[in-house]
Order: structure tokens, then C-alpha cells, then sequence
């Protein structure tokens, strides 16, 4: 039977990184981060997009925890490795579109 738990527990992972962003506990810095906010110098850009980034990790985190487990019972009888796939596809499609969620604000709201 296919083990999910290194989906589970990145999902886990992504969603607890994702919290003090979406409490805006990290502050503007030079070694994580959008360069171009820093330029900008504007504090509420940086704060307003890692809101969204980190709503964007929890809200990815939960679903990948959620789509893991349904693909195990799916899969079962399967081979291991295309659930391993799958689930990979999943963890980096959700990271790309909560990556992409965030280019697309930071362009409209960059003024």
C-alpha cells in the first residue's frame, strides 16, 4: 500500500510556513522575498502580497493533505510510484499557482 506520509507532512510543512506570512510577522528583508517590493520600498506592498503568498501556502497545504489521502484510497492497488507521481504534480502545480496568484496581484497593485 502506498505511504502518504511525505505528502501529508510536506502539506503540513507548506501550511505552517505559510502562517506567519499570513499573519504579516515577517518583515521586509533582503534574504527572502519579491527584490522588486524592496525597491519599491513600500511596506504595505510587501506586507499585502506575503498576506496573499501565505493564504496561498496554507490554503495549497491543506488541499494537497486532502487530494494525498484521496489518491491513496484511489490508487491502493496500484504501484506505488504512480501515486508518488501524481501527488508530486499536485504539490508543485498548487506552489506554481500560488506563486502565479502572487505575480499577478504584485502587477496590478505596483503602481
Amino acid at each position: 500500500m502506498y505511504d502518504v506520509t511525505i505528502f501529508i507532512f510536506y502539506g503540513l510543512l507548506q501550511a505552517a510556513i505559510g502562517v506567519p506570512f499570513f499573519l504579516k510577522k515577517v518583515p521586509p528583508n533582503r534574504i527572502f522575498g519579491y527584490k522588486r517590493i524592496l525597491k519599491l520600498n513600500d511596506k504595505e506592498l510587501w506586507y499585502s502580497i506575503y498576506r496573499l503568498f501565505g493564504q496561498n501556502l496554507i490554503l495549497s497545504g491543506i488541499i494537497l493533505i486532502l487530494l494525498s489521502v484521496i489518491i491513496m484510497l484511489i490508487f491502493r492497488n496500484a504501484e506505488e510510484e504512480i501515486s508518488r507521481i501524481i501527488n508530486t504534480v499536485i504539490m508543485i502545480v498548487l506552489l506554481a499557482l500560488a506563486i502565479i496568484r502572487c505575480e499577478i496581484y504584485l502587477s496590478k497593485n505596483k503602481g
